[in-house]
């Protein structure tokens, strides 16, 4: 009897020391818990139109969600503003930010910026990649250039192909128009650069000669949009999943566009930032692979869930 009066009071032991345990670390669980919910992102962009970013904004969203992240979102007066955007970097740093996610206009500037102003702040590179960058959320860019330049041979029955040109340095864009040109020119297809040399849409004179215009970003094939809208013997081919591009391609105003997963890039581009801001380790990100899709694909399950992710 005595020996089992003994084993209850060794248990009741044990279950008052298992507590006493517990309430020791609890208070270091919770401010685990709590610093991982105050780090800050801040994210950058180079499109003063942050709707051509509302899959990556969510992606991004969702991400900071999990992480317990607090994201602050800048964007620029005016698109690629590069003075702006460094001076946007600047006053993130001194203000700081744990981490920073980067759509750079110039490369080159947020590099140097970057050494001069950079410290201990990781960061993250979407779109262009970054040499300080700690992890890049990119897209294939060359592959991306020769599926465009494949939709548009695809169609081609004679005439000139516009390349727009209005977004000079940024890197993916670079690559972008260098690989679809190079295609093009494989294939025997005429082609031109078109910067429209700052003159305001409703002066655009585009030549006769034209048949296809091709964009190489959002915001480009947002503002091709409406050029092409005055020339039905135009097809218009442009990149991304914003709304206003979808409507096109549903309407029949768009040939073809460019579409990747912006909101899974967005997701990972928040996600390892924040991760490199608690000074955990990541790895590389996979660039992302785009698709070329027209009018009749986008009610199909696959481009449906691209197009319109639930998050």
């Amino acid at each position: 009897m005595k020996g089992r009066k003994g084993m209850i009071q060794l248990a009741i032991l044990v279950v008052l020391g298992a507590a006493v345990v517990a309430s020791m670390a609890l208070p270091q669980i919770s401010a685990a818990m709590t610093q991982r919910k105050s780090i800050q992102v801040s994210v950058l962009i180079r499109d003063s139109d942050s709707s051509l970013w509302a899959n990556t904004r969510r992606g991004m969203e969702q991400a900071a969600g999990d992480m317990g992240a607090e994201l602050r979102f800048l964007t620029p007066g005016q698109d690629n503003d590069a003075a702006e955007q460094e001076e946007m970097l600047r006053r993130e740093v001194e203000r700081g930010t744990d981490a920073m996610v980067v759509n750079p206009v110039s490369t080159q500037a947020v590099e140097e910026l970057w050494k001069e102003i950079g410290g201990n702040v990781p960061l993250a590179a979407v779109e262009s990649p970054l040499e300080r960058a700690g992890v890049s959320a990119l897209v294939d860019d060359a592959a991306m250039g020769d599926q465009l330049a494949q939709a548009v041979s695809e169609d081609y029955q004679g005439g000139v192909v516009l390349v727009l040109d209005l977004t000079t340095g940024v890197h993916a864009l670079d690559i972008r128009r260098q690989m679809l040109t190079q295609e093009l020119t494989k294939s025997g297809i005429p082609w031109q650069l078109w910067s429209a040399e700052g003159q305001p849409l409703e002066e655009w004179a585009i030549p006769r000669e034209v048949t296809h215009i091709v964009a190489l970003d959002a915001a480009g094939t947002q503002q091709m949009l409406q050029v092409c809208a005055d020339r039905e013997d135009i097809l218009c081919y442009g990149v991304g999943a914003a709304q206003p591009i979808v409507t096109a391609l549903e309407q029949g105003r768009l040939a073809a566009a460019a579409v990747w997963n912006e909101y899974a890039l967005g997701y990972l581009a928040v996600q390892q930032a924040a991760r490199l801001g608690l000074g955990e380790r990541v790895a590389p990100i996979s660039p992302a692979a785009s698709q070329i899709i027209r009018g009749e694909d986008i009610y199909e399950p696959e481009i449906q869930k691209l197009l319109f992710p639930l998050g």
